[in-house]
């Protein structure tokens, strides 16, 4: 029997869409955190879909007249919104390799705490910097290019055509290895100023053989690197909120 006698199309499209964009929410920095509650989520999953239903009704295909092809349609869009999701959440990541580089410059590496935007373990200046970056991305509203990328999303990935396994993969793999170039660009100031100190704890070292330099030199490290911290917070997130800015409008070609 025809699937078209079980759901409506109307219902089918609301829940195409809220597949899509379910799937996002679940990962998507802000709006997948694990502090907001999931009945929260999806309450505002299901508000935005009601919003974005008609907007992208004219691109969505027909509906499917058998349960295989509806599984399939299922899992395509699924599959699209985890990317989505996950491509913003892999941005964040960015300062987590920052913050743990940067811990390793200054003596913190070892002081391990729950990191609750990555819901992982991580050092005190991945936890700062994470906690700071999606700050920084509420407070500029790009939360709401977040949406905005869902929805253009529809142009880009259109529900009638197969699924771009190749160009995913693709796009995955080039964006990691600019999130780590970028993960080094943010940490090289602790980097340079941590090489320029340690030949300097060299050179005490050899003119005054009997003082326990490193005893001394790790309180003045950890001082100095907060010191430095302060310093270039707001232009590490400058430059990370340009990169997140210009990475999703190459992606998803969102305003």
């Amino acid at each position: 029997m025809p699937l078209t006698q079980f759901l409506p199309a109307e219902v089918f499209a609301f829940m195409a869409v809220f597949t899509r964009l379910g799937a996002a929410f679940t990962v998507m920095p802000f709006f997948g955190e694990a502090v907001v509650p999931a009945r929260l989520r999806l309450m505002l999953a299901l508000a935005i879909t009601l919003v974005v239903v008609p907007i992208v009704r004219q691109t969505l295909p027909p509906m499917p007249t058998a349960p295989g092809e509806l599984v399939v349609f299922v899992f395509t869009e699924s599959v699209i919104g985890f990317f989505l999701g996950g491509i913003a959440r892999l941005l964040m990541t960015t300062l987590d390799l920052a913050g743990t580089v940067i811990a390793a410059q200054i003596g913190l590496s070892a002081a391990n705490t729950f990191n609750p935007a990555l819901q992982t373990g991580g050092t005190p200046p991945s936890i700062l910097l994470s906690l700071g970056g999606l700050l920084a991305i509420i407070e500029t509203n790009l939360h709401h290019m977040l949406l905005e990328g869902v929805v253009d999303s529809y142009t880009l990935f259109k529900p009638t055509d197969p699924l771009p396994v190749g160009d995913l993969s693709q796009t995955v793999t080039r964006l990691v290895g600019a999130s780590f170039k970028v993960g080094l660009q943010l940490a090289m100031p602790f980097i340079v100023l941590s090489l320029l100190f340690t030949f300097a704890l060299g050179l005490i070292s050899r003119l005054m053989p009997a003082l326990q330099i490193f005893f001394v030199s790790v309180p003045a490290q950890i001082i100095g690197g907060i010191l430095i911290m302060i310093v270039a917070f707001s232009g590490m997130m400058t430059l990370f909120l340009t990169y997140f800015h210009e990475t999703l409008v190459g992606l998803v070609g969102s305003r």
